[in-house]
């Protein structure tokens, strides 16, 4: 679950600017609306783009950098901090006591010309567009450059607005229930609108022709379309001044809210997105499949995944005998729609922003462009909805990662995460929210283009959603459930949502049994997937939480403004973050969350006991200690708000005596008349302080209440642990005496490790029999010298360190030997040579050269030097073969003798 950090920050508090964006001057005008209490759509006043926000306060659009703003606010409270304690004599300043009166500019006003209270804003998918729903008009603006928010200009900034659908969205037709931005327009310039009778208009939007404002591409009333029967019905919209008659359809049909099965992500089934999904409030739920405008731009993943869609269901469709003629003309026509869309090429667009080039395709006309209205689909198991819906949210199904890889474009796409199903969310007004699986899965249908024979009519078997999971939010019993919650999405993951409500913001996600269910799907073909898959539907639990909470005396109901929709957002300098707005306050949460401990800490921190695996003992105890986080105390506005009493008493005080309230202070019963009127709007006035002030003293009291009950389970817990260690006993002893027993115990430790350490000593010893004796140590000592003398490596060592004259080492004797060797060998040959000059015969007059074979050497002579080197050479081999043998010997002995000891 996201863990909340902390709840609403410094810079969105007083006396901040980032609170100034969202609080409503002293004096507001009221918009030109009738009672707010007829209105029970969405509320949905807080758009971003980025980090940038759009609020509606009281009905002015403002427009702000929530990263300027929070970074303005650190710099400025380290600013007043390090000058505040030199000027005012070593104490603190209250941050923001010497911000002047610009720092209130910090947002800028949009004024567009919207006279009706301000419902809903919807923010284009490009970001270049702001949908400004009012409860029955539309305008739609070119939002200014980022540039705007830092310029040094005038703080209202009038962007440029065009009023959408002049006849159709107007005051005398019907209330608007949901506007949605096409996922898959050109540019994210094309804008769905269904109004509350039902009917759905397509305005594919360009700044270059206002005409595109005037009329939709493409308008369908849903109560026509559910009854026709071919493509020859008329089922369009009706024109602006037709009469309108009662139809039971009017009830039954009316739109609670609308979505799309996807937000033209890669990681979504290719018909997700183009499917529009209707839901009643008297709980019936449509689908429109596919729902195009002229031009569309399809996401990677959208063509290949509907290549396989339609080819596979298509050869399927031939070799299957039992399918129906209903299935075959379906089949038939996803065939002929996808291969008109195969058949085109594609127009090249410049992504200036991804600085890419995007495909843009046009709507196949092989089939007419409104598809059939699919519906009403039947929950499984037929349950009671508790209340009417109010909104309506989908996850979209993965596509299918085995068939598409067969593309080489796609092979090194990862593998998507999620259901090869969709999820479908139905929130009703009760505050329950109906959990459900498109098992079959919605695709492309279309009406014949002539009228059906009624042979081929047959009775149609409705299609139906699994329901797997209800989840109570909130009560419906509380006062505040006269609001009308609403989903909003998460920015961490797509199979988490937010539902906002006017006691708080609700956090549900769907990870800790997507990954489980997945894999059964993958698995379905396993032994004892059936079993397997049933017992997880039964078990399976949604992680709810709730993040913020607006307690009731926070909520007040003489303002009309009511609690916005929530925004999560993910930014570098904001981080995981929520942000909603009540009666002018903002409430925020600083959320942490962890892929790895969402799954586990699901059945230890939910409210709504989620199903889980069993968890170590150490994980829940973890768990059940950590610290609640708690919201800042928000002061009430009655200490800001500046004081009306003169006003007030000059309202109340009779024109007659109003030159009292001039004069000085008489004793007349006019005087005494104009004080009790004072009075009385004096104390009205005391009385909201004092309750300010009380609700202050309360929590104040609360507060020391619950810290000396945390300090009293400390005690108690310390109090636990001196038992379990014994130091309970100790506590009575003094510093010295504890120190001196402490020696103790560690001296005793030691003897008693020194006695262990002789007894197996002792023991070593009785395994060699009898000690050693002197004569044998001396022995010991004599063979190691022995050791070091014979060891080459050593020897050659000390060889080098130590003089020639000094070495007597056996390899030194060895060497020397060697050399006195080569010497004789050398002097030898030189007295041969000096033999053979003398005795050379010279009687020609020819020089003999001294390697003449001829010449003879006394035999006697060179026999006695060989064999003298021989002897010598000899006696020095035995000598170092003898000694080293012994040496051998006695290291073996030396070592097994050190082994006994």
């Amino acid at each position: 679950m996201p863990r909340v950090i902390s709840y609403t920050p410094a810079w969105l508090s007083r006396p901040a600017p980032g609170f100034d964006l969202f609080n409503a001057p002293t004096k507001t005008q009221a918009p030109t609306t009738s009672s707010p209490n007829e209105y029970r759509g969405p509320n949905k006043t807080l758009a971003r783009r980025g980090r940038e926000v759009f609020t509606v306060v009281g009905n002015e659009l403002r427009w702000a950098d929530l990263g300027h703003l929070k970074d303005e606010w650190e710099e400025q409270a380290h600013i007043t901090k390090s000058q505040s304690r030199s000027k005012y004599g070593g104490q603190s300043l209250p941050v923001g006591a010497n911000q002047n009166s610009s720092d209130s500019a910090r947002y800028k006003v949009l004024k567009v010309p919207v006279h009706n209270q301000i419902r809903q804003l919807v923010v284009s998918p490009r970001e270049d567009y702001l949908a400004i729903i009012t409860s029955h008009t539309i305008h739609v603006a070119l939002i200014p450059d980022s540039s705007h928010l830092t310029a040094s200009e005038t703080p209202v900034i009038k962007p440029r607005t065009f009023q959408l659908g002049p006849t159709a969205h107007v005051l005398e037709q019907s209330p608007i229930a949901s506007v949605l931005w096409h996922p898959l327009g050109v540019r994210g310039s094309c804008l769905v609108t269904i109004a509350k009778d039902a009917t759905v208009r397509l305005w594919e939007l360009s700044r270059e022709n206002r005409y595109s404002f005037d009329e939709p591409t493409l308008a369908v009333d849903l109560k026509k379309l559910a009854n026709a029967t071919s493509y020859e019905a008329d089922f369009k919209a009706s024109k602006y001044g037709t009469n309108k008659t009662f139809s039971p359809d009017n009830v039954e049909m009316e739109v609670a809210a609308a979505c799309f099965g996807g937000s033209g992500g890669n990681d979504e089934h290719g018909w997700s997105s183009m499917t529009l999904w209707v839901a009643m409030t008297e709980g019936d739920i449509y689908a429109l499949c596919p729902l195009l405008p002229t031009k569309w731009q399809p996401t990677s993943t959208l063509i290949p995944s509907l290549s396989t869609s339609v080819v596979t269901k298509t050869a399927a469709m031939k070799s299957d005998s039992n399918s129906t003629e209903k299935d075959r003309i379906s089949t038939e026509q996803q065939y002929q729609w996808f291969q008109d869309i195969d058949e085109q090429i594609p127009l090249g667009l410049n992504d200036e922003e991804f600085f890419e080039a995007k495909e843009v395709y046009t709507r196949p006309t092989c089939l007419g462009p409104i598809p059939r209205l699919q519906g009403p689909f039947a929950i499984d198991p037929d349950v009671d909805m508790f209340g009417e819906i109010a909104d309506l949210y989908v996850v979209a199904a993965k596509p299918d990662d085995d068939n598409l890889m067969f593309d080489e474009e796609l092979e090194d796409n990862e593998q998507y995460e999620g259901l090869p199903v969709a999820v479908i969310c139905l929130l009703m007004s009760s505050g329950l929210v109906h959990v459900c699986l498109d098992l079959d899965g919605v695709e492309g249908q279309w009406l014949p283009l002539n009228q059906p024979s009624h042979s081929v009519q047959s009775e149609e078997l409705l299609p139906s959603l699994l329901l797997v999971e209800k989840v109570q939010l909130f009560s419906a019993s509380d006062p505040a459930n006269q609001s009308c919650p609403t989903f909003s999405p998460d920015a961490h993951s797509r199979h988490a949502l937010l539902v906002t409500h006017d006691t708080g913001v609700y956090y549900l996600s769907f990870s800790s049994w997507i990954t489980w269910l997945d894999n059964e799907f993958r698995a379905a073909s396993a032994p004892g997937s059936s079993f397997r898959l049933d017992v997880l539907l039964e078990t399976l639990k949604t992680l709810v939480e709730r993040p913020i909470t607006i307690s009731p005396d926070q909520r007040q109901d003489f303002r009309p403004s009511g609690t916005s929709a929530v925004l999560s957002m993910k930014d570098p300098n904001l981080g995981y973050f929520a942000l909603t707005t009540s009666n002018g306050h903002p409430y925020a949460a600083s959320l942490d969350i962890s892929d790895a401990d969402l799954f586990l800490e699901a059945a230890s921190t939910s409210l709504y006991q989620p199903f889980a695996p069993t968890q170590s003992v150490d994980r829940a105890l973890a768990i059940n200690t950590a610290p609640e986080s708690r919201a800042p105390y928000q002061p009430s506005d009655v200490f800001w708000e500046p004081s009306s009493f003169s006003d007030s008493l000059k309202k109340t005080v009779p024109q007659r005596d109003q030159d009292l309230l001039k004069d000085e202070v008489k004793l007349s019963p006019a005087t005494l008349e104009l004080l009790n009127q004072a009075h009385a709007v004096l104390g009205k006035k005391t009385l909201e302080l004092n309750n300010a002030a009380g609700d202050l003293f309360t929590r104040s009291d609360r507060l020391v209440t619950e810290m000396s009950s945390q300090i009293r389970r400390v005690i108690m817990m310390q109090e636990q642990l001196e038992k379990v260690i014994g130091a309970d006993q100790e506590a009575e002893q003094t510093t010295s005496e504890l120190m001196e027993k402490k020696l103790h115990r560690i001296r005793n430790r030691q003897e008693e490790l020194g006695q262990r350490h002789d007894a197996l000593r002792r023991k070593l010893e009785g395994f060699g029999g009898r000690p050693i004796g002197l004569k044998e140590q001396a022995w010991q000592a004599e063979v190691d010298g022995i050791q070091d003398s014979v060891d080459i490596a050593k020897t050659r060592q000390d060889d080098e360190d130590a003089p020639a004259s000094e070495d007597r080492s056996l390899m030194g004797r060895y060497e020397e030997v060697k050399k006195l060797a080569d010497e004789l060998i050398r002097q030898g040959h030189e007295a041969s040579e000096d033999l053979g000059q003398q005795n050379g015969d010279t009687a020609n007059g020819e020089e003999v050269s001294r390697d003449d074979p001829n010449i003879k050497v006394p035999p006697s002579l060179q026999k006695a030097k060989v064999a003298e080197v021989e002897a010598m050479l000899e006696r020095e081999s035995e000598l170092v073969e003898a000694t080293t043998e012994k040496l051998t010997r006695l290291r073996m002995q030396a070592l097994s003798t050190s082994d006994l000891f």
